[in-house]
């Protein structure tokens, strides 16, 4: 796991995946990442890809935003302006209450 990752989130790498596989409709490990690391605070893509250790923003992070957006866990924090540069996404209640019910990370409200 990269060390951005570790950092953001420490522990992410030992936590169990069940998550992905529950109601909340959190399908693979990149989605449970980035509800982990919105968590933290708000971000914007890029800022999540170099969290992740990658050097680009990848097609799966432009893709996984939208469908946890579907299941009510993140919202954008600009939503009247959708491809905005400074676009950054955030937890909702929704996504800091299953983050809580799973045990899974203490988060900062």
């Amino acid at each position: 796991m990269p060390a951005r990752l570790e950092s953001a989130s420490p522990g992410l790498a030992s936590r169990p995946v069940g998550l992905e596989s529950g109601k909340a409709g959190l399908e693979s490990q990149l989605a449970l990442s980035l509800v982990h690391l919105l968590a933290i605070r708000p971000m914007a893509k890029a800022d999540l890809a170099e969290a992740l250790g990658q050097a680009m923003v990848s097609g799966a992070i432009h893709r996984h935003p939208v469908g946890l957006k579907k299941a009510g866990l993140i919202e954008p924090t600009l939503p009247d302006r959708p491809n905005s540069r400074v676009q950054q996404y955030r937890l909702t209640p929704a996504g800091r209450e299953l983050i809580a019910s799973a045990g899974t990370h203490k988060y900062r409200t």
